[in-house]
Formats: C-alpha cells, sequence, structure tokens
C-alpha cells in the first residue's frame, strides 16, 4: 500500500521552488539584449505619461500649450486616444 503512495516519477520537471529557465536570460546578462529603451528609428516619437496624484479624482482639462509649443512636438488629444471611461455604480 506504501508504494501507491510514494510518487514513481523520476524526471522532475519543476515544481513550486523550482527555478525556470528563461529564454531570453542568456541574452540579458551578457548585455546583447535589446530593450525597448535601447531601440531607435528615423522619425520615431517619444511619448511620456502624465498620471494623476489623485486616485479618484475626476479630470475636467488637460492644458497641453506648452507641450505644443515645445520644437518638435508632436501633437496629439488624449480624449481622441483614450477610452471611453467606465459606467460608476
Amino acid at each position: 500500500m506504501t508504494s501507491l503512495m510514494q510518487p514513481t516519477r523520476t524526471d522532475r520537471r519543476g515544481g513550486v521552488g523550482d527555478s525556470v529557465a528563461r529564454p531570453d536570460g542568456r541574452l540579458k546578462v551578457t548585455g546583447r539584449f535589446a530593450y525597448s529603451s535601447d531601440l531607435w528609428a528615423e522619425g520615431m516619437v517619444w511619448a511620456t505619461t502624465l498620471r494623476s496624484p489623485h486616485a479618484a479624482a475626476l479630470i475636467r482639462s488637460i492644458d497641453v500649450s506648452r507641450a505644443l509649443a515645445a520644437p518638435a512636438c508632436t501633437p496629439c488629444s488624449p480624449t481622441r486616444t483614450s477610452p471611453a471611461p467606465r459606467p460608476t455604480a
């Protein structure tokens, strides 16, 4: 009866607490991995996200005049690119 309770598998393929081999691990530790911040292309546009410091605040307007006045600024409209607001309970 004890033989039924003992695991018979001898080829362990991983479990809780075991290390997992990462396919990109060797490239990262040798410095050959290309992170997204390392990539560059001609005419590439850089963007940034500004988050509200208030978790449940209602944003009534966004003043982008200083950003649009900057040289080589690519305008975008946050209201056109953002998803519709979720209904609140």
